[in-house]
């Protein structure tokens, strides 16, 4: 059997590396050999006395996140699409029939596995008045995220961060760009959150699909251009809301689509539009919700559980939105060459490995 290279084999988030060292890196790479320590000034020494610890395995403390759904107003249990079940939750298996009060599924196939949660695409009966419509029709698939223990943390991200993004009223629409969870079937051992389905897949199935094309890779650089844009735009405005996600890599970005822009064209509106159109963000049960924290609150916990640490954790500096700025970095520098990041200083300054290739035929 021929030996799987590098160049040929999918980048993905290998949860087993540990196990299987020989896979090669899945996570981007900071090296701090030549790292110089700052000396402390009266800003950076400010900063640190006024960071909060963490549980170092964990970007966020549960008794404090316990304490926060509990003294939520409204409480969780009064939001709309937040549906309380008694008992345990149904065991999920291919073809199988749920009934979640008054929605009907049949559970397609799982599409993905993590450490708490499964992923499967199901089949929603609920609206199925008309006979005549298929039962595989786009609208009818959408997507259940299965986890044990129960997370009611992603549900109330979810939820508040749109809430807080509507009174943005930002010129820029960035709302059909989050996560949006239509309900949520909370369970004495577990949850289950009904999303819409993603037919594209995720911006790292993406990059698997060009990234040994030299054509397509020559011709990636428009899009990771209006991509970093878009991007730039919804970090800008999760921050403004008082939100960190805590997990921005390239596969937790679903593809909405392709829009056709002109060559040539030269209207901002044509080219940008008032919404993004390119990704949507996901899964944000690691987020941290920097309102229950007091004003100007940094931290120094390392996210040991994260396959992305930023620099400010590597090097024990105080952090807040860069791990989502360094993880935004990360996800360009993916799409452009192909291959997670590798990081390093040099004088002082911190640079990347990367190097833009211009392909000539």
């Amino acid at each position: 059997m021929e030996a799987e290279t590098e160049s040929n084999r999918d980048i993905s988030m290998c949860e087993d590396m540990h196990q299987d060292p020989t896979r090669g890196s899945c996570y981007h790479e900071i090296d701090i050999t030549t790292y110089i320590t700052p000396e402390l000034n009266q800003k950076t020494e400010a900063l640190v006395s006024a960071s909060v610890c963490l549980d170092h395995t964990d970007p966020f403390d549960d008794r404090t996140i316990e304490r926060v759904l509990k003294n939520l107003n409204p409480a969780i249990l009064e939001y709309p699409n937040f549906v309380p079940c008694f008992g345990q939750m149904p065991d999920m298996s291919k073809d199988c029939f749920l009934i979640l009060e008054n929605t009907y599924l049949t559970v397609l196939k799982c599409i993905g596995e993590g450490g708490y949660a499964k992923i499967y695409t199901v089949c929603d009966h609920t609206l199925s008045v008309d006979e005549t419509i298929s039962l595989s029709s786009a609208d009818q698939v959408k997507v259940i995220k299965v986890q044990t223990p129960p997370c009611q943390w992603e549900f109330y991200v979810s939820c508040e961060l749109r809430r807080r993004l509507t009174n943005l009223r930002s010129p820029m629409n960035i709302i059909p760009s989050i996560m949006e969870i239509m309900q949520g079937y909370f369970f004495e051992n577990g949850s289950i959150l009904l999303m819409s389905h993603a037919s594209l897949g995720s911006l790292l199935n993406l990059v698997n699909t060009y990234k040994d094309n030299r054509t397509l890779m020559a011709g990636v650089e428009p899009y990771a251009c209006l991509l970093t844009i878009e991007l730039l735009h919804m970090f800008e405005q999760i921050h403004k809301c008082d939100f960190i996600h805590g997990d921005v890599k390239p596969d937790n970005f679903l593809l909405l689509g392709f829009p056709h822009i002109m060559e040539g064209c030269t209207n901002p509106e044509l080219v940008f539009g008032s919404r993004l159109r390119l990704v949507q963000l996901i899964d944000f049960g690691q987020s941290i919700d920097m309102t229950m924290f007091p004003r100007d609150t940094t931290f120094m916990a390392k996210v040991l559980t994260s396959d992305f640490q930023c620099i400010e954790m590597r090097t024990n500096r105080p952090w807040t939105f860069q791990t989502d700025l360094f993880g935004l970095v990360g996800t360009i520098h993916v799409v452009l060459f192909g291959t997670y990041m590798k990081v390093f200083q040099e004088q002082g300054i911190w640079r990347v490995t990367g190097n833009f290739v211009r392909y000539v035929y």
